[in-house]
Order: structure tokens, then C-alpha cells, then sequence
């Protein structure tokens, strides 16, 4: 049996530095790790629909409506299943109007390759993959 790690954290604030001052806003944070596989493939589309709600219920509580999502994939080990790529696609899409960046950090360079397959099925410009977690918070905080 393979094994995965899904999960969805609690909602942290952030602050987003404009031009002319910063911004309160928020932080959805998750976790995408081990091996996707077809016996987990359920497990993957019920974290994307707690990652969405997640999503949708932080943008609902803040005036501009966008929130940053940061996503841990140190321990992401591999998929076997095509569905993962359009479940995560799928995700972003339906995410899009809510979210301002979604950033990962922690993958290789092989993840970084289908991070950018998802990011063109999806039509998002507004991914980035970071080495380090502390990289990706700079980068949503701009």
C-alpha cells in the first residue's frame, strides 16, 4: 500500500508589502507529500476539496477577496496516477479568482517540471516552486 501525506493547515496571516505600504492578508497553508497513487487517488480529490474550501471560506474573510497559498511537497515522492495531474490542475483553476500566488517549496527539479505541466493545464501564471519555505513566503509577500 502506498502511503500519503495530505493535509490542509490552519489559516495564518501575512503581510503583502505594496507600493505605498503593506497589506494584511492571508496564508493557506498544505501539504502534498508521498506516492499518488490509483488505491489513493480519493485521498487526493478530498484534500483538494478541503484545500479549495479552505481557499474560498479565507478569501470570503478578507477585503480583496485573494489569498497566498503555500504548499509543502519536501516529502512529495512520486505519482503513478494521470488523474493526479487534473485533479491538481483542476484545483487551480477552480481556485484561481481566490488565490493571489500559490507558491511550493521543497521539490526537484523532475517536480518542478510537473508543477509547470499543471500550471499550463490550469492556465495559471501565478505558481512559483522555491527551494526553501522561508524563499516562498518572501515571494507571496511581494
Amino acid at each position: 500500500m502506498s502511503k500519503s501525506f495530505l493535509l490542509v493547515s490552519p489559516t495564518t496571516e501575512i503581510i503583502i508589502k505594496k507600493l505605498g505600504g503593506e497589506e494584511k492578508s492571508l496564508l493557506v497553508k498544505a501539504t502534498l507529500g508521498g506516492t499518488l497513487t490509483e488505491e489513493n487517488i480519493e485521498s487526493l480529490k478530498t484534500w483538494a476539496r478541503q484545500l479549495s474550501a479552505a481557499i474560498q471560506t479565507a478569501s470570503e474573510s478578507i477585503e480583496n477577496k485573494q489569498v497566498s497559498v503555500i504548499i509543502d511537497i519536501s516529502t512529495f515522492e512520486f505519482y503513478t496516477d494521470p488523474q493526479v495531474l487534473t485533479i491538481l490542475a483542476n484545483l487551480m483553476k477552480t481556485d484561481n479568482p481566490f488565490v493571489r500566488k500559490t507558491a511550493t517549496f521543497g521539490g526537484r527539479s523532475d517536480q518542478e517540471m510537473i508543477e509547470n505541466i499543471v500550471k499550463g493545464f490550469a492556465g495559471r501564471t501565478n505558481l512559483r516552486n522555491f527551494k526553501t519555505e522561508t524563499e516562498a513566503i518572501a515571494w507571496l509577500s511581494v
